[in-house]
């Protein structure tokens, strides 16, 4: 899904598919506050990204304008898409929907990011919907990977700080909740608590930078604690810019399709 400026210098009016951001768009910034391209290469890390001003939050009632560029963006890989849409949806009138094929090879990705500098500690939530059983039967994060939060730096750094992901148990049973902390290689879960199939899901995960070992993980599922890492880095530096990814990134799926839905995304100090 690509995104149009629309209109002259005396309209900046920006247009996500159908939907128009209320906000001027900035024509001194790349890509006039526009989305970029989907697929597009993300920031830089040596541009300088303004403090992610919070709480900030996104329920997609304006579509994908809260991650206009440079704050933002969103992009596909390998057949990914994003849209909106107005059924399922979790509060207000609209959804944002991610759509992968993870039969190709090497993953497929459909993600929006925000970026900038980020306070050293903060909670990131989302609510999720997967509407249909679905099994990723390969080996925990990062070998196989369905992939719902991501927070990295931006290219041309590879330095990635963690993931949340989906990962089928052992038995075939249900899926459930994988955290994988770069810093430490080490990924942890709770098999007490599985993630629902056919409703809405809440998952909220307080992050802690740090690069001794006063870092935190801790992970909420419907408000159940579930993975608490402590004690141990979470960083490699406490510098910034920072990305954190949302949507849906897979490969190895059984159906290989996907489509999943993202409503009420949010970063605050509080929970």
């Amino acid at each position: 899904m690509a995104a149009a400026l629309a209109g002259s210098a005396c309209d900046q009016s920006v247009v996500i598919g159908a939907r128009y951001c209320s906000e001027p768009a900035d024509d001194s910034d790349a890509g006039g506050g526009d989305l970029p391209e989907a697929g597009a290469s993300a920031l830089d890390a040596t541009v300088n990204v303004a403090t992610v001003a919070l709480p900030w939050s996104t329920g997609f009632e304006e579509g994908f304008c809260d991650y206009r560029f440079p704050m933002g963006f969103c992009r596909t890989r390998g057949s990914g898409s994003y849209r909106i849409v107005t059924s399922p949806v979790h509060s207000g009138r609209y959804a944002a929907a991610f759509s992968v094929n993870s039969a190709i090879d090497g993953g497929s990705e459909a993600r929006c990011a925000v970026q900038g500098a980020f306070p050293d500690a903060a909670y990131y939530s989302a609510y999720y919907f997967i509407p249909e059983p679905t099994q990723n039967p390969q080996t925990p994060p990062p070998a196989g990977v369905w992939n719902l939060f991501h927070f990295q730096d931006p290219p041309p750094s590879t330095d990635y700080m963690w993931d949340l992901s989906l990962l089928t148990r052992s038995d075939g049973g249900p899926l459930q909740a994988v955290i994988y902390d770069f810093q430490s290689h080490l990924s942890s879960s709770d098999s007490t608590y599985f993630i629902p199939v056919g409703q809405w899901f809440h998952l909220e995960v307080y992050f802690k930078r740090a690069a001794d070992n006063s870092g935190v993980l801790r992970l909420w599922i419907d408000g159940n604690l579930q993975p608490d890492l402590t004690g141990m880095p979470t960083d490699d530096t406490t510098a910034n810019p920072r990305q954190w990814l949302v949507g849906n990134w897979a490969n190895g799926l059984i159906p290989p399709v996907s489509t999943i839905y993202v409503d009420d995304v949010a970063i605050g100090l509080d929970p």
